[in-house]
């Protein structure tokens, strides 16, 4: 699929999802690289093939439900909606019109909704004031997540588990995981997501990104409210402390990186490997 054409259908998403949400009165904020490019080039990044939001943890069951309840092309997917065919922790809105590689080639395997294009929540949970906790965090997901790992099946196309690259990683995996099911796993996780729900403090965290990347010092007041920017010739959100997250994530953001820094997720576009 060419890279206009993905990102054509990306946009399509995003507006039904800004529809959705702004009829529903749920807050969110365009995220990661969709952000960096609404800001710099009012736009995708050139080379960029997927769209990233941010949401609060605590609205999901409202997202579930208000996209569930539109009947429409749009399905919701979370974490513990998982099976063995585990990828990892986003949480997803994917359209049952538009498929990976013409679905010729699904993209994780034989789970359906990996199989159709989709957008990808990052959530925003309360992190710890403490900063050995705030730390703490990254391992602990990566802990989760090495244990779901295990529970996942084989695959044939490539898509190598990175959880399974580190000593670290292999060992939480084989003796921490396998014993345990995968519901219990989930269960636990979700509370240690939920642990500082409501408590005061100065940070959140991003818990499902991946989990090598964990950032657990966002400042909680970028996120009390959202400014309008132009993306692809319409208004979105973004945090109104978007030059200090961008910052805190990117470093000098309005200075576009080398090809080398590129991050793309299409087979075609990265040897092989989403």
């Amino acid at each position: 699929m060419e890279i206009k054409e993905l990102q054509s259908i990306l946009f399509g998403i995003l507006s039904d999802v800004d529809d959705c949400f702004k009829r529903n009165d749920i807050r969110y904020f365009l995220d990661s690289g969709t952000a960096l490019g609404a800001v710099r080039e009012k736009d995708f990044i050139e080379w960029d093939d997927d769209i990233d939001i941010c949401v609060f943890d605590e609205d999901l069951e409202k997202i579930q439900s208000a996209v569930e309840s539109d009947g429409g092309h749009l399905h919701f997917w979370k974490p513990e909606m998982m099976t063995s065919d585990f990828c990892n922790f986003t949480v997803r809105i994917y359209d049952d019109r538009y498929t990976w590689y013409g679905g010729d080639k699904p993209l994780t395997g034989d789970f359906e909704p990996f199989n159709y294009i989709n957008i990808d929540l990052f959530c925003l949970t309360e992190a710890p004031e403490n900063v050995l906790e705030r730390k703490l965090l990254k391992y602990n997901f990566l802990a989760y997540t090495a244990q779901c790992i295990a529970h996942r099946k084989p695959k044939e196309d490539g898509l190598i588990p990175f959880a399974k690259k580190t000593l670290f990683m292999r060992i939480i995996s084989t003796v921490f995981g396998k014993p345990f099911k995968l519901e219990t796993i989930l269960r636990n996780r979700r509370r240690y997501v939920e642990k500082y729900r409501g408590k005061p403090g100065t940070y959140y965290t991003k818990h499902n990104y991946t989990p090598g990347n964990v950032q657990s010092e966002f400042r909680r007041e970028w996120y009390a409210s959202s400014v309008l920017i132009p993306f692809h010739g319409r208004q979105f959100p973004v945090c109104k402390g978007y030059d200090e997250e961008l910052t805190y994530q990117y470093g000098d953001y309005m200075t576009p990186s080398g090809s080398g820094d590129r991050i793309v997720h299409l087979r075609e576009n990265n040897n092989g490997e989403d």
